[in-house]
């Protein structure tokens, strides 16, 4: 275990070394007083890139000083908080000073808990950032009325390619909030909804949202109430495989149909989704 004495000269070392990419600090109870001495280092630290802190006692009062970090520090692209107990409060603290930081591509929090006070900060963050490309809010109890806040700050983002909720119970009014926001959502390519109670209602929706949807090419679904054959997760296992096959370049007004099947050709060799794409762009026939 860490105690105050090795925080203090952990902390000392990250403010001088220039070498240290990632730092994991796990199953140490560092608690707040430890966090708040290991954030302020990092503000004058200028080489980590990851950072975790994982069951570390780091509760309530934690989110201030890392978020004051989040201000300074100018290289950290990745922050993870694993079973950290976070409050409501310390998480929308987070949020709003991580709206002004134009480094951090990814942030996970799990094992917390998401009322409506912080999945609002968090649809406010996903809503604002221009340059978070990965969030996983896994195990967060954040439900229904959390996944509908969230989907809300989606709808309007242009950044993130990969969303993770995994172990929320969403439910199929959470999956079908989310499916409205995927359903154009034009960088996202992967979707993790694993073990939220969705039904086949929510799995419908999810359905008619990937009809649309020509960038997500993975969507995590197991763990839930689906129909295992037949139903809306063979339907949406179908899209993403044209997805992944380019059912995307297919759209592409000013692609010409001679390069356009070159780079179709390359990555498939299922006639089934050849056929289906050439039947949506049928000029491309001749080129064949």
């Amino acid at each position: 275990e860490i105690g105050p004495y090795l925080v203090k000269r952990l902390a000392d070392m990250l403010k001088v070394n220039e070498k240290l990419r990632i730092l994991h600090i796990n199953h140490n109870p560092i608690r707040t007083e430890g966090c708040a001495v290991i954030a302020d280092a990092l503000c004058h630290n200028a080489t980590l890139q990851e950072l975790c802190l994982q069951q570390t006692s780091v509760k309530h009062g934690s989110a201030e000083p890392i978020g004051r970090m989040l201000l300074r520090n100018t290289t950290l692209r990745v922050l993870q908080l694993v079973h950290t107990r976070l409050s409501s409060e310390d998480i929308a603290i987070l949020c709003k000073y991580a709206e002004r930081n134009t480094t951090l591509h990814q942030i996970v929090v799990t094992g917390s808990h998401v009322d409506a006070t912080a999945a609002r900060a968090l649809a406010s963050l996903v809503r604002t950032t221009k340059t978070l490309r990965k969030l996983c809010l896994w195990g967060n109890n954040m439900k229904c009325a959390g996944a509908e806040i969230i989907a809300d700050g989606v709808n309007q983002n242009r950044s993130l390619w990969e969303l993770r909720m995994m172990m929320n119970h969403i439910g199929d009014q959470g999956a079908i909030a989310l499916a409205d926001s995927l359903t154009k959502h034009p960088t996202l390519y992967e979707v993790d909804l694993t073990g939220n109670a969705i039904n086949e209602v929510g799995g419908r929706s999810l359905a008619v949202c990937m009809e649309q949807n020509v960038t997500l090419e993975t969507m995590g679904l197991h763990g839930n109430k689906l129909i295992s054959a037949g139903g809306a997760k063979d339907d949406i296992v179908n899209f993403l495989r044209l997805n992944k096959a380019g059912r995307k370049l297919i759209q592409q007004p000013n692609v010409l149909p001679t390069d356009l099947c070159q780079r179709l050709g390359k990555n498939n060799k299922d006639a089934d989704l050849m056929y289906y794409l050439l039947r949506q762009k049928p000029d491309l026939v001749g080129t064949i």
